[in-house]
């Protein structure tokens, strides 16, 4: 399965299209997703091809950001993991 994406005139992501098999063609105006991650794609029409659509300063505090709430949802998950445990400890001993 290939995927398709729609853009607006500025180049941004507004659309998806799945192809499930060959003899379906994309619509107009939709192109062959990348293989590459960005933060926020955008489609540059004057080169044919995907860049990114962020500044380097947007992405720096993107990453920033999530640096701290991945510490939070992971200290978060370690306690969630040790109440199992003893739940399970719990049980295991009647």
């Amino acid at each position: 399965m290939k995927t398709f994406l729609g853009v607006n005139e500025a180049g941004f992501v507004n659309d998806v299209f799945y192809q499930n098999s060959e003899d379906r063609e994309p619509p107009e105006g939709f192109y062959e997703a990348p293989v590459e991650h960005f933060f926020m794609i955008k489609r540059d029409f004057e080169n044919n091809c995907w860049t990114e659509g962020l500044t380097k300063e947007e992405i720096e505090r993107i990453k920033e950001e999530n640096e701290g709430s991945q510490t939070d949802e992971e200290e978060n998950m370690k306690a969630r993991t040790l109440d199992l445990q003893r739940v399970c400890n719990l049980l295991m001993n009647q």
